[in-house]
């Protein structure tokens, strides 16, 4: 008996080999449901069972036991809110979907905006310095901010500068030495091209100027290049944060041109009288911008002498009202007899001297001249000038203390 039932148990392990039994349809646990989430999404900081109530063991001490992972109405629900938390990270895109730690459209853009900042930071800096490295993301990303991403010129000119000659005799290749000084291919291939074209005559005047710098600057005279082109650029170029294009009324572009050239300037010249007495000489000139004065031309508009508070004297008028004053000087002195009785009249009788001057056919502003410097007008109102412009009281009064203290 013992023989037989040991023979049909083993004929029963036989035909029922690789059958684990009954295997209840289970849920999965909080750990499994996060993991699933996470690698689907691409999201590692998801944590969507984290209101859920803790697994349970079932006896065995296994949290992935069927018989111990039930719904429950409530946690029905909560499965269902966590979906809902998890499809707020999904980020609609034209080609399809990708998810997002980040729930806000503010957060995604500023995501956005430090993987391109991460992607150009080994490549873009102004502040950078020979023998510079980008070992550390969060420094080359603070300093592509701060200066929005500029070339850093620097660093390429030198590696021209200290590779021309292998370069040019072709021992080396553009890639290589782009590689060695980790700089960018592209760009080094582009500058350096630029570099080594023949200036032409109608070509641009600024390129020309930087190509001539160029074949006589040495090795270690990377710095004066780089000057002039930062200036030029802040002439020809402005730079806009790389967040505000695309915005209404905004950029479309990093780098947007701005002209320079002008068909009017205006301007203007503080004339201080020689103290030896002599003329005032101005001298306007005028030159081309290197490309020949052929249909060029300078005028001279609307030239003026202003301040005073009084109207404006066009230029062509000074000559004019100069003969003018002389000649009135010339009357006045001729005349004085007549001002001087004008203005003993004046003293007995105290009439206007506009009217008294119009009554003896003399020039109102030259007898008001000579009551004022006879002491003899109307009083006015003297502005001082040349004194103290601020209030020293305060220092003044401690003086005062201090020697009455001391006496």
């Amino acid at each position: 008996m013992q023989q037989w039932v040991k023979s049909f148990l083993i004929e029963e392990a036989r035909a029922l080999a690789g059958d684990s039994g009954r295997v209840v349809l289970r849920r999965l646990n909080n750990d499994e449901y996060n993991y699933s989430v996470r690698d689907l999404t691409g999201v590692p900081t998801l944590n969507p069972t984290r209101e859920f109530p803790v697994d349970g063991a079932a006896g065995e001490g296994f949290t992935n036991a069927g018989d111990a992972l039930g719904m429950s109405p409530a946690l029905v629900d909560k499965f269902l809110d966590a979906g809902k938390e998890v499809a707020r990270h999904l980020v609609l895109l034209p080609d399809g979907i990708r998810f997002s730690k980040y729930t806000t459209e503010r957060d995604r853009a500023d995501e956005i905006m430090l993987r391109i900042h991460q992607f150009y930071s080994g490549f873009v800096n102004v502040n950078r310095q020979l023998g510079d490295t980008w070992d550390d993301p969060a420094t080359a990303k603070a300093n592509v901010i701060r200066r929005n991403g500029s070339i850093p010129l620097e660093v390429y000119f030198a590696a021209a500068l200290a590779e021309r000659g292998a370069l040019g005799q072709r021992e080396k290749s553009l890639a290589a030495v782009a590689a060695e000084h980790g700089l960018s291919a592209k760009y080094f291939e582009a500058l350096w091209n630029m570099l080594n074209q023949d200036a032409a005559p109608g070509g641009s005047l600024v390129l020309n100027r930087i190509r001539a710098l160029w074949r006589e600057a040495r090795i270690a005279e990377a710095k004066p290049l780089v000057e002039m082109i930062h200036q030029w650029q802040q002439a020809l170029w402005r730079f806009v944060p790389i967040g505000h294009i695309g915005r209404e009324g905004g950029p479309t572009a990093w780098m947007n041109s701005q002209g320079i050239t002008q068909s009017t300037q205006d301007f203007s010249i503080k004339l201080t009288p020689p103290k030896d007495g002599c003329e005032v000489v101005v001298y306007l000139g005028a030159t081309n911008a290197g490309d020949g004065d052929a249909g060029d031309f300078v005028r001279w508009r609307n030239p003026r002498l202003t301040g005073g508070n009084k109207p404006d004297l066009a230029l062509r008028d000074v000559p004019g009202l100069a003969k003018r004053l002389a000649g009135l000087n010339d009357d006045s002195l001729a005349l004085t007899d007549r001002y001087l009785a004008a203005v003993d009249e004046v003293a007995l009788v105290s009439e206007d001297a506009v009217r008294l001057a119009k009554r003896h056919g003399l020039e109102p502003d030259v007898l008001a001249a000579w009551l004022d410097y006879l002491a003899l007008g109307p009083a006015q109102l003297v502005d001082i000038t040349g004194l103290f412009t601020k209030k020293n009281g305060t220092r003044w009064g401690l003086g005062l203390r201090q020697r009455l203290g001391t006496a």
